[in-house]
C-alpha cells in the first residue's frame, strides 16, 4: 500500500507542477500574442496610409508650385513595387493614368517607369500563382 501511495502522491505533485508550468507559459505567450497583434495592425494601418499618401503625390500637382514632381512621380511609381496587398489598384490606376500621360511631352521616363513597375506586378502575381500551384500539387497523396 506504501507504494500505491507514494505513486499517487508523486502523480499529484506532478500534475501540480504540470499546471504551474503551463500557466506561467500562457502568462508569458498571451501578452506577446496581443502585443504582435497590436503590432500588425499598426503596421497595417502605417502602410495604408502610406500608400494613400504616395498616391496623392503621384497624381496631384505640388502644393506650392502647382507643377507636377517627375523625379517625384518616378520615384512613386518604382516605390509600389514595395506594395503587394495594392497591386491590382496599383496596376489599374498605372494602366490608365499611361494613357493619359504618355502623349504629354518630356514624361518618357516616367511612362518607362510605370512600364517597368507594371512588369513588375505582372511577374511577382505570376510567381504567387506558380508558388500557390507548387504547394498545392505537393499536398497530393
Amino acid at each position: 500500500m506504501e507504494i500505491f501511495d507514494s505513486i499517487i502522491t508523486l502523480i499529484k505533485d506532478s500534475l501540480w507542477e504540470t499546471i504551474g508550468i503551463i500557466l506561467a507559459y500562457l502568462s508569458l505567450i498571451v501578452p506577446i500574442r496581443q502585443y504582435l497583434n497590436q503590432r500588425k495592425l499598426e503596421e497595417k494601418d502605417k502602410r495604408f496610409t502610406n500608400f494613400h499618401r504616395l498616391v496623392k503625390e503621384f497624381v496631384e500637382p505640388d502644393s506650392q508650385t502647382g507643377t507636377m514632381k517627375l523625379d517625384r512621380q518616378i520615384a512613386i511609381a518604382f516605390e509600389y513595387r514595395n506594395y503587394p496587398e495594392y497591386f491590382d489598384l496599383t496596376a489599374r490606376a498605372l494602366e490608365d493614368l499611361k494613357k493619359q500621360w504618355r502623349s504629354i511631352p518630356g514624361t518618357e521616363r516616367l511612362v518607362t517607369e510605370m512600364d517597368l513597375t507594371l512588369q513588375y506586378i505582372k511577374f511577382r502575381k505570376k510567381l504567387i500563382l506558380i508558388r500557390l500551384m507548387i504547394k498545392l500539387l505537393g499536398k497530393r497523396p
